[in-house]
């Protein structure tokens, strides 16, 4: 089995995934931002425009309108613009109504403001030009965060099953074709060859196109060059029987076992990258597979 040297690689995977969250924390960042500054102009009130408020509702013009506003919202039954009567029967003057209940005077005031046309706080936080760009900038941000974050999604899913397929290949491949070289180790060797055939025609038919899609993994482009035209293509059961000698044929599939277990690494390597989803090139795929020299 080949060792590789970690740490780079680590270095390069960690900062795919960083940038990438740093995409989706920046593009969640200016959502925030636009919509705080849709929205918070209408929810915050200063406490200037309190006091106005206040102001307005307790002037003595206003003070019966504020008595019928509360007996509307149900804060008060009856009274006149000095006094309440609260629901809970206790009588109560205006000014001390809004020091011991501020929520409720709040709640009538508020109401009586917007009915007379004087709201506490304008429709629309954000007027003019920047009202209409705003809207469509937050509208733009949550589609390009929805984009990234399904995007990513879906090729972590699409990942995670190919990582699965080709260890599975990978497995069964290894474990059919040493089966065989051990059975051929003993005369007269009489386990068919069908199932390692079928499980190295899988394998090599599944990493050729994954050799396509990544032409930097050299690493791959070896091992699936020796399953379609090395030393492990499928009639490798052929050569082995032509072998005339009993040293001779432990001598070769001695040999081929280890060319097995190379591509076997080579083949949870590329597995184990499918499954992080590495935009950049995994450093221990780019560098040659280890020769096992032949006598």
């Amino acid at each position: 089995m080949t060792t590789t040297s970690q740490p780079s690689v680590t270095r390069r995977i960690r900062g795919s995934t960083i940038r990438k969250w740093v995409l989706i924390g920046a593009l969640t960042g200016g959502l925030l931002i636009v919509v705080g500054w849709l929205v918070l102009p209408a929810l915050i009130t200063t406490q200037s425009t309190r006091n106005a408020r206040d102001v307005f509702c307790l002037q003595p013009a206003q003070r019966g309108a504020l008595a019928d506003a509360a007996t509307a919202l149900g804060f008060a039954k009856a009274g006149g613009a000095v006094d309440l009567v609260l629901a809970d029967d206790t009588s109560i003057k205006l000014l001390n109504w809004r020091k011991e209940r501020p929520e409720e005077f709040s709640t009538a005031c508020d109401a009586l403001s917007t009915v007379q046309g004087k709201p506490v706080t304008p429709p629309g936080g954000v007027t003019g030009v920047a009202g209409v760009i705003l809207p469509f900038l937050a509208a733009l941000l949550s589609a390009a965060l929805t984009y990234v974050s399904t995007r990513r999604q879906s090729r972590a899913t699409v990942g995670q099953a190919d990582a699965k397929e080709v260890r599975e290949l990978v497995t069964a491949y290894r474990d059919a074709v040493n089966l065989l070289l051990d059975d051929r180790k003993k005369p007269p060797g009489d386990l068919p060859a069908g199932d390692a055939a079928a499980a190295h025609d899988a394998l090599t038919g599944r990493l050729s196109a994954l050799a396509e899609r990544k032409p930097k993994w050299t690493r791959l482009a070896e091992a699936v060059e020796l399953l379609r035209t090395g030393e492990l293509t499928s009639d490798f059961d052929q050569r082995l029987r032509a072998r005339n000698t009993r040293a001779d044929r432990i001598e070769l599939i001695d040999r081929w076992r280890a060319l097995v277990a190379e591509v076997t690494d080579t083949g949870f390597l590329v597995a184990d990258a499918l499954a992080r989803d590495d935009d950049v090139d995994d450093g221990a795929l780019t560098r040659p597979l280890r020769k096992v020299v032949a006598s």
